[in-house]
């Protein structure tokens, strides 16, 4: 194994997401709020605290965990071409919900289609995946991959276009829709419209991002895809719920679109240590193996092993601004990007490093080193905003969990999960150095950084 400068990256602290238990949730400090949608049209439900945000149409319901004795109060907002009809369940009327959780809770909002309106659907075709396209419409209205629906105006005529994700082709429209250029449709009536688009070859894709499971905030993995090889971090729990980090630092690629490595566990010294002795053979220890096996450019499947025990899990990309960074290999100078989505390190310390997501102006960055003792740590600022100065500033966050093998995983929340332990900020002079300055109770470390280079070609993320 190389000099390592291993990342991590935490996929949640201000992404806590919906998940589908109908049980209340271990102890009785949380009860589940459940929304169902009915009725034959589309909208959105919000909540105060901000606890639910998800859209609400027929035979759809989404999950959260709140609080006992928390007051949420609901709002309904019918898309453009549907009117709210009203709350039942543990609500009633037209106006907002008001719900206190001394119980578990289950609330149904009715939205019904604006007379006139005829709906689209649109998508891509189940047997093409996902995640290799998305299909947007003018006017306004449709803008997905896999499904979306849309009412328009009885009579009007619908622009689709299909924009193929990176490394895919779009090869042609059916069901409403032919051929491979723009899709009109006149809304006479309901219409489809699906896109086919192929997958892209191993060669174009590239996989440096931040990878989840959306139905379990709390743990995630990291990727830096250079050449044929993969640098994988899995953050997640030890089995009394601390912080864990693991390694995989050469996943190297199989056939088709598999990486496959041994796991690592690491020591080394405190993260404020002056000097910060590089790791060595002997703060290594072999402790498994992972594999990941990538469906497109935006899906796939993590299997590792740790001390025997085997866990697999679906993963996607996180998205957390308008879109996930979209990086492709280069073997030319990045000092000009301006898009810091990679794993940085300080080459004369290997052991600890910092891998960066960068979507919009917010950096969720995860840092991974050691505590007083030598033991894994790992840090989050999952919300790194740009200052006037350039800089990205954002709170610096401890969270706690599940155990990486519990079966089910429960979504960790805020704030029984989280601690603020400090503050974190990005200094970059240009697209391939920079300064981390960053505080952990109290205790304020500053490290010149810079991005990690393992392989003749590297991503550039734009």
């Amino acid at each position: 194994m190389n000099r390592i400068a291993l990342e991590v990256a935490a996929a949640t602290a201000s992404l806590l997401l919906m998940f589908p238990w109908d049980a209340c949730a271990q102890g009785s400090s949380l009860f589940l709020l459940r929304v169902q949608g009915e009725g034959t049209g589309y909208g959105d439900i919000r909540s105060n605290p901000s606890v639910l945000n998800c859209a609400a149409n027929a035979g759809t319901s989404c999950f959260q965990y709140v609080n006992a004795n928390t007051t949420v109060v609901l709002t309904a907002t019918p898309h453009v071409d549907s009117v709210f009809a009203g709350w039942s369940g543990a609500c009633s009327g037209t106006g907002t919900c008001s719900v206190t959780m001394d119980a578990g809770k289950t609330v149904t909002a009715t939205f019904n289609a604006k007379p006139g309106t005829n709906y689209l659907t649109a998508g891509t075709l189940p047997s093409t995946g996902a995640s290799r396209g998305t299909i947007v419409s003018s006017p306004a209205g449709i803008d997905c991959g896999a499904a979306c629906k849309s009412g328009f105006p009885a009579g009007t005529t619908v622009t689709l276009t299909a924009l193929p994700s990176s490394g895919s082709t779009f090869t042609g429209w059916s069901g409403d829709c032919a051929g491979t250029g723009a899709c009109q449709v006149t809304m006479t009536g309901p219409k489809t419209a699906f896109a086919t688009f192929t997958a892209p070859s191993p060669s174009t894709a590239n996989y440096t991002s931040l990878w989840w499971n959306p139905t379990e905030s709390g743990w995630g993995v990291n990727l830096n895809h250079q050449g044929n090889t993969i640098f994988a971090t899995l953050f997640t729990y030890d089995a009394t719920g601390a912080p864990l980090w693991l390694v995989m630092s050469a996943g190297n690629l199989q056939s088709g679109s598999t990486f496959t490595g041994d796991l690592y566990r690491t020591t080394g010294p405190a993260f404020n240590a002056a000097p910060f002795t590089p790791l060595t053979g002997a703060n290594l220890t072999t402790v498994g193996t992972m594999s990941l096996s990538f469906i497109g450019v935006d899906s796939g499947t993590l299997t590792y092993t740790v001390n025997g025990v085997t866990v697999t899990k679906f993963i996607q990309r996180q998205v957390y601004g308008s879109r996930a960074a979209n990086c492709t290999p280069t073997t030319a100078s990045r000092a000009s990007l301006t898009n810091y989505q990679d794993l940085w390190w300080n080459a004369a310390e290997s052991g600890w490093g910092v891998n960066v997501t960068h979507q919009d102006n917010t950096l969720f960055a995860a840092l991974f080193t050691y505590d007083a003792a030598g033991h894994g740590l790992w840090l989050v600022m999952s919300g790194g905003v740009r200052q006037a100065d350039g800089s990205y500033l954002g709170d610096l966050y401890q969270t706690t969990g599940p155990p990486f093998n519990a079966n089910p995983f429960r979504p960790i929340t805020y704030p029984e999960n989280f601690t603020t332990v400090g503050s974190m900020r990005f200094r970059f002079s240009d697209g391939i150095n920079g300064t981390l300055t960053y505080t952990y109770n109290g205790v304020s470390v500053t490290k010149a950084i810079t991005r990690q280079v393992f392989s003749s070609t590297s991503p550039a993320c734009t």
